[in-house]
């Protein structure tokens, strides 16, 4: 489904005709867009393009919406503007966001990255990014990060042996690692490395195709809601 939403303010009137030459011009460009008879196309009066797209997404069951980064954002880097950042958040299925540039230059994933904590919802990124590893036939990678303290108050009564507890962060996350892998449908490499998520996920994009990072949660609605991390990739 090709979706465009014209903005179109029903406390003011324009005239008669406003709102029918608002409609026919989202409709000609949808029309210019693609002659792939898979598509169909649905032009809606919102001021809100996220709000469109959810209320379309719900409606037809989607299992994906599909965005754009920003246009002002690098070439090959993905620089979220203000529709892709508000689709992201509460959208009632997974969104995919294709960075600048991607069409000119599609690449057919063959290497899957997904970022993986000892979370649930990072577990299902993991199962989805198998999935789809296994459809397209290509590499999937699982990385975990760990944050090693660089600094702590002096002060306190209590201490702790930060090379020590980073130590046995290392080795629990290696575990859990090793055994989610052994439950995915296709073989996976798996990395540990010490920093911070969204930074060490960055340096991961620039290794795979596609990066798979799962919600914070799904909410009584299951609706998509950004972790700081997911925020910050």
């Amino acid at each position: 489904v090709l979706l465009h939403a014209y903005p179109h303010d029903l406390r003011r009137d324009y005239g008669p005709d406003h709102a029918h030459r608002l409609r026919t011009d989202a409709t000609t460009m949808l029309e210019a867009q693609d002659d792939d008879p898979r598509f169909t196309r649905e032009a809606v009066p919102d001021a809100s393009p996220a709000r469109a797209l959810h209320t379309a997404a719900a409606s037809a069951q989607a299992d994906l919406i599909v965005v754009g980064s920003c246009h002002r954002g690098l070439v090959g880097r993905t620089l979220l503007g203000d529709v892709a950042r508000a689709t992201l958040h509460g959208s009632p299925c997974a969104v995919a966001v294709a960075p600048r540039g991607y069409r000119e230059h599609p690449v057919p994933p063959k290497i899957v990255g997904v970022g993986v904590d000892h979370g649930e919802p990072a577990r299902a990124a993991a199962r989805c990014a198998a999935e789809l590893a296994a459809s397209l036939g290509a590499e999937l990678r699982l990385m975990s990060t760990v944050h090693v303290p660089v600094a702590y108050a002096p002060g306190l009564a209590l201490s702790y042996d930060w090379p020590v507890v980073a130590d046995e962060d290392r080795k629990a996350t290696r575990r859990m690692l090793a055994d989610l892998a052994a439950e995915l449908p296709v073989p996976a490499t798996t990395t540990v490395v010490d920093g911070f998520a969204g930074e060490e996920l960055g340096h991961l994009s620039e290794q795979v195709d596609l990066l798979v990072l799962g919600s914070r949660g799904w909410g009584a609605f299951r609706r998509v809601m950004l972790g700081s991390t997911s925020d910050c990739v």
